[in-house]
């Protein structure tokens, strides 16, 4: 029997195999079957995410300590603006952008959930 930890490994593996070998295949087929309805719908995509990071992190604080949580996170963040870098060019119009609007309300819990983690992250560490 799998662990909760290791059902999420495997289906957020699966998913990233079958993503990889669409793009490297067909990137327009991702593009218009999974991008486009995705990004469609922010308020709807986003309350789903939240939604399911909400049932994930109740399962990953069952197995891991917060600063492993965050240790994890900032690899993740870390490999993530990589792959960003390479877009650079294009990204920096939209970065332009973004910080000429103001925050609404999914950006301000989002933010909050960061700060509640950090804050969580160094009272375990320190105390």
């Amino acid at each position: 029997m799998f662990t909760p930890l290791e059902i999420i490994a495997l289906i957020f593996s699966a998913l990233f195999l079958i993503k990889i070998i669409i793009v490297f295949t067909n990137k327009k087929l991702w593009y218009k079957n999974v991008a486009v309805k995705i990004y469609k719908k922010p308020e709807l995509s986003s309350i789903i995410l939240l939604f399911i990071a909400v049932i994930m992190f109740f399962f990953i604080i069952q197995e891991l300590s917060f600063t492993q949580i965050l240790a994890v996170m900032a690899f993740s963040s870390i490999l993530i603006g990589v792959a960003f870098m390479q877009f650079s060019k294009e990204l920096m119009p939209i970065l332009e952008k973004i910080y000429n609007k103001k925050f609404n309300l999914l950006i301000i819990l989002y933010t909050l959930i960061w700060i509640a983690l950090i804050l969580t992250v160094i009272k375990e560490i320190f105390y």
